[in-house]
């Protein structure tokens, strides 16, 4: 998901015009703010994204493998998220909601992924790429980019200062997640059987969900991201 337009300091729904649970019933305006201004948390997170995407090209090039490409992904969301959650150190209800999210997605997927390329031994999509370094670092920028985009929702939430409680957007939000979580992890279930009997080699999967769409477990990653987007 993405999301613009945001000034500095404003929670992502402000728009809902929520009472914000940061701020005192007393009336004071005091609120309480995050560690680090949110253009210094963003521009942190913007570094060591791509900065791990680097060092895993380097690596990849070197060894002249894409085995732990999605590894790396996977694990840039995790840290991303955990590292924002953790400089902000406010812990709201919004926050780790969020950040759960993207963390029990990264986990599942990029265990799954790195199941999945142990096993097959290649990825066929990297098989001229990963012996041209400048090729092969336009997958990796890619996926760079791809993260930030992606995350951009949680890591605002995670360096805002005030959270406004939560509504009946963010409970439709969470049940948008949940079953585009089910529904992309069975896909991803259903291929992988149907891949590993040699009667089905070279042929595309057409029963299970997959009979119903050519491409489910897309169908759930993009219904989990429209769910941050919307808790965010």
């Amino acid at each position: 998901g993405w999301t613009g337009g945001l000034a500095p300091r404003l929670p992502l729904n402000a728009h809902r015009g929520r009472q914000s649970s940061n701020v005192p019933s007393n009336g004071s305006s005091k609120v309480t703010t995050a560690a680090l201004p949110m253009s210094q948390t963003l521009l942190v997170a913007a570094g060591a994204d791509f900065g791990l995407q680097f060092v895993g090209w380097a690596f990849a090039c070197w060894l002249q493998t894409e085995k732990f490409y999605d590894m790396t992904g996977s694990l840039t969301f995790i840290g991303l998220t955990l590292g924002t959650l953790l400089t902000g150190g406010q812990f709201a209800t919004r926050q780790l909601i969020c950040s759960g999210m993207v963390l029990l997605w990264a986990g599942r997927l990029g265990s799954f992924l790195v199941m999945r390329i142990m096993k097959d031994g290649k990825d066929g999509r990297f098989d001229s790429a990963k012996k041209n370094p400048g090729e092969f670092a336009i997958f990796w920028g890619v996926q760079g980019v791809w993260v930030f985009a992606t995350l951009l929702p949680v890591l605002l939430v995670n360096t805002v200062a005030t959270h406004p409680a939560l509504g009946a957007l963010d409970l439709l939000g969470m049940g948008v997640w949940t079953a585009g979580f089910v529904l992309e992890a069975l896909a991803d279930w259903q291929k992988f059987k149907f891949k590993e009997d040699p009667a089905n080699k070279g042929k595309f999967i057409d029963e299970g969900l997959w009979a119903l769409s050519r491409h489910p477990n897309y169908c759930g990653e993009m219904m989990m991201w429209w769910g941050v987007l919307a808790t965010a």
